[in-house]
C-alpha cells in the first residue's frame, strides 16, 4: 500500500523557513505541594518557586537522611542493588542531562558534575528541573558521610541510580519567559544535543514539543539522527504529562519521545499512596501514535495517517520522588525537593538503569569479548524492555490468528513493555548468552534460555536462535527485538542551516517456532507490526518442546535512498524463559520503604501545553 502524501510539515514544529524557531516550551511538572520550606530553620516566603513556570512550590527540606521520613529508597525498589552488590555503580560511564538550563553543580549531591556544553546564544543559568533530574540519574556527594560511630556511608536518598557515573549537562534555552516557557534557537538545540551525543554513553532529556506524535519536527528528527549516528549513545526521553487530556490526540507523546530511536518513558504512581507504583500514573502520556517520514521536502504518512504505532517503551516511578533542590536566591547546597512527580523524573531513573548496564559491560570480565556489542543502544534498550515487569492490565493485543499468537501492536499503548526492573535487567544482561559472535546474516545459533545478541540481517533473510534444551510447558517466554530508523542530519537543507531527513526504515519481524518435530517447525507466536521499531512477545508456552526464535527481514516500511538499495539492518535482541506469569494481572511489586511513613500533601498539576514543555 502506497503511503499517503502530505503536502507539507506541520507549521507548529520545525526550524528555518517552516518556523523561525522561537518556540515557547512550557514546563509541565507535576508536584506535591505543601508550600512548606525547611532550610536550617529559615522559611522563605511561600511565593518562592522553582523557576520555569511550575504552578506551585514543592516542599523543600534540609538534610538528606532522617528528615526524609517516608521517602522511598528508589535504588532498592527498582532492583539496582543487583548491580551494586556486584561492584557496579555506574563507573566508567558518562551520563548527560539535556535541559533548558544547566544542572547546578553546587548541590552537595552533584559533586560528580563535570562537563557542560551550550551554544553561544544559550542561557548560562542553572535550573531546578535539570538539577533534580541529574541527581535522580546519578548524583552523589563529594565524599561519604559519617554516622554516629564515625563509619562512612552514602545516603540512599541523595545518590542517584547510577551514582558512580560522571555527569554532563547541556542547556538549550536561549531565554526564559516570565510565564515559565522558554525560547530556543536551532543553534542552541543542535549544539546542546550534538555535543552530548558525541561524548555521553547515556542522555536523559525531559523536555518535549507537542503536538508531534510522528516525530517529524526538527527536534525529534535531530535526536533520532544523533541516536543513529552515535549508536553507542542511549537516549532516554520523557513521554510527557498529557495522559489526562480530553482527546486521544492530546494524550499522545510529543518529540523527542515520540521518535523511533529513543527509549520513551512514562510514569507510574498513585497519588493516594507514597509507595504504590503498580499502575501507570493518570497524567502519563500514551500511544498509539502516527507514523510519518520526511525526505527533506515532503512528509509521507503510513496507514493513511492513522495512529497504529506504540509510543511508550517503559514506565518507571514518577510520583512522590525526592531529589536535589535548587532554590533561586538560596544557593544552599543541602536542600531537597520532597514530592516531585512527572515523567520528567521517571526518565532519569531509566537513564540511570541504562548507565548501570553500560557500566557492567565496561567493568565486568564477563564482557571482555563483547563490550562493543553490549554497549550498543539497541542492546541496552532490548535488555531494559525485555526485563520489565508487566503491570496489571498489560496488553499488546496478542490474540490467536489461525492458531498463531499474533500481535501487530508490539507494546502496550500505556506502559510499553512494562515497569523498569533493574534486578531482572542485571540477570538478563549478565547471565546466559552474552552476544552471538559476529553479525552474519542468515544466522543459525544455539543460545541459552536467556540472553541477548547484537545482530545484523540482510533483506530477504532470516536469523535463527535455537533455545538450548527442552522447554517446560507453561513457562513464560519474553522476547524483544529493536532497531533504529535510518535518519541523518543534512547541513545542506533549510537554506544551508541544516535539517534532518529520513533515509529508510526496515520492517523486521519477530517469531517463535516449535521445532520439536524437526523440519521447518511450527509457528507459535509472532510480533509483526508494520510501523514500530520494536517487536515484543510475552506469553506462556503451551507445550513442552524445542523452541526457536527467528528474526525476519522481508521488506522496508520505506526506502528513500538514492537507488532504493537499503537492504541491511543491525538490531538488538533479548530473550528470557521464566516462571509462569499471568500477563493480564501480574503480581504487584514489593516496594521498599524507608521508615515506613507515607508522604502526604495537596496535589497540583498543569497539563502539557500543545507547543511543548518540560515533562
Amino acid at each position: 500500500m502506497r503511503p499517503h502524501l502530505w503536502p507539507r510539515r506541520p507549521s507548529v514544529i520545525g526550524f528555518g523557513r517552516r518556523l523561525a524557531w522561537v518556540s515557547s516550551i512550557a514546563v509541565g511538572l507535576i508536584i506535591v505541594s505543601t508550600a512548606r520550606v525547611l532550610a536550617q530553620g529559615v522559611a522563605p516566603a511561600t511565593s518562592d518557586r522553582m523557576p520555569l513556570g511550575i504552578t506551585a512550590a514543592p516542599e523543600v527540606i534540609s538534610g538528606y537522611d532522617s528528615a526524609l521520613t517516608g521517602a522511598i529508597n528508589m535504588s532498592q525498589a527498582l532492583g539496582a542493588y543487583s548491580f551494586y552488590n556486584n561492584g557496579v555503580i555506574g563507573q566508567n560511564t558518562l551520563s548527560w542531562v539535556v535541559d533548558a538550563n544547566y544542572v547546578w553543580g553546587g548541590h552537595e549531591a552533584l559533586a560528580n558534575l563535570g562537563l557542560t556544553s551550550g551554544s553561544s546564544d544559550a542561557v548560562t543559568s542553572v535550573g531546578a528541573h535539570a538539577t533534580a533530574c541529574a541527581m535522580l540519574l546519578g548524583g552523589r556527594p563529594a565524599a561519604p558521610y559519617l554516622n554516629a560511630s564515625g563509619q562512612p556511608y552514602y545516603s540512599v536518598l541523595n545518590t542517584g541510580i547510577a551514582w558512580g557515573t560522571s555527569l554532563g549537562s547541556s542547556a538549550i534555552a536561549t531565554s526564559i519567559n516570565s510565564d515559565g516557557s522558554f525560547e530556543m534557537s536551532q543553534q542552541s538545540v543542535v549544539s546542546g544535543y550534538t555535543v552530548a551525543a558525541s561524548l555521553a554513553d547515556v542522555i536523559s532529556t525531559s523536555i518535549g514539543q507537542s503536538p508531534d506524535p510522528a516525530a517529524i519536527g526538527t527536534l525529534g528528527g535531530l535526536v533520532d539522527a544523533l541516536a543513529r549516528s552515535h549508536s553507542q549513545t542511549t537516549i532516554v526521553a520523557a513521554a510527557g504529562n498529557a495522559g489526562a487530556a480530553a482527546t486521544a490526540a492530546e494524550r499522545m507523546l510529543g518529540s523527542p519521545a515520540s521518535g523511533y530511536n529513543v527509549i520513551s518513558v512514562g510514569a507510574t504512581g498513585d497519588y493516594t499512596s507514597a509507595s504504590d507504583y503498580t499502575s501507570v500514573a493518570p497524567f502519563s502520556s500514551r500511544g498509539p501514535l502516527t507514523t510519518q517520514w520526511y525526505d527533506g521536502t515532503t512528509v509521507y504518512s503510513a496507514a493513511g495517517g492513522s495512529a497504529t504505532r506504540a509510543g511508550v517503551d517503559l514506565v518507571a516511578p514518577g510520583v512522590n520522588l525526592v531529589s536535589a533542590a535548587y532554590v533561586p536566591g538560596s544557593n544552599a547546597p543541602h536542600l531537597y525537593y520532597l514530592g516531585l512527580a512527572g515523567t520528567s523524573f521517571a526518565t532519569p531513573l531509566v537513564a540511570g538503569g541504562a548507565s548501570l548496564l553500560v557500566s557492567e559491560a565496561r567493568s565486568s570480565s564477563l564482557f571482555s569479548n563483547s563490550v562493543d556489542a553490549a554497549t550498543q543502544s539497541v542492546v541496552i534498550k532490548s535488555t531494559l524492555l525485555n526485563s520489565a515487569e508487566k503491570l496489571a492490565g498489560w496488553s499488546n493485543g496478542q490474540a490467536l490468528s489461525a492458531g498463531v499468537l499474533t500481535t501487530t501492536q508490539g507494546l502496550d499503548w500505556t506502559q510499553g513493555a512494562g515497569s523498569l526492573d533493574l534486578a531482572k535487567a542485571y540477570e538478563q544482561f549478565s547471565a546466559g548468552t552474552r552476544d552471538v559472535a559476529g553479525t552474519a546474516s542468515n544466522l543459525s545459533a544455539q543460545v541459552a534460555d536467556s540472553g541477548w545478541d547484537y545482530g545484523a540481517i540482510d533483506l530477504g533473510n532470516t536469523n535463527r536462535y535455537a533455545l538450548s534444551g527442552v522447554q517446560t510447558a507453561h513457562q513464560t517466554l519474553t522476547v524483544t527485538l529493536d532497531w533504529l530508523r535510518d535518519r541523518i542530519w543534512d547541513d545542506t537543507l533549510a537554506g544551508g542551516t541544516g535539517d534532518y531527513r529520513d533515509l529508510a526504515q526496515a520492517d523486521l519481524d519477530l517469531s517463535v517456532w516449535n521445532v520439536s518435530a524437526g523440519g521447518a517447525g511450527t509457528l507459535v507466536a509472532q510480533s509483526i507490526s508494520r510501523v514500530n521499531t520494536v517487536e515484543h512477545l510475552s506469553f506462556d508456552l503451551l507445550s513442552a518442546g524445542l523452541y526457536e526464535l527467528r528474526v525476519g527481514y522481508t521488506r522496508n516500511l520505506f526506502d528513500l535512498t538514492a537507488d532504493e538499495s537499503y537492504a541491511a539492518q543491525d538490531y538488538g535482541l533479548s530473550w528470557a524463559v521464566g516462571a509462569p506469569v499471568v500477563i493480564a494481572v501480574p503480581e504487584p511489586s514489593s516496594w521498599a520503604m524507608l521508615l515506613g511513613a507515607a508522604v502526604t500533601g495537596g496535589l497540583a498539576w498543569r497539563h502539557r501545553k500543545r507547543r511543548g514543555q518540560k515533562m
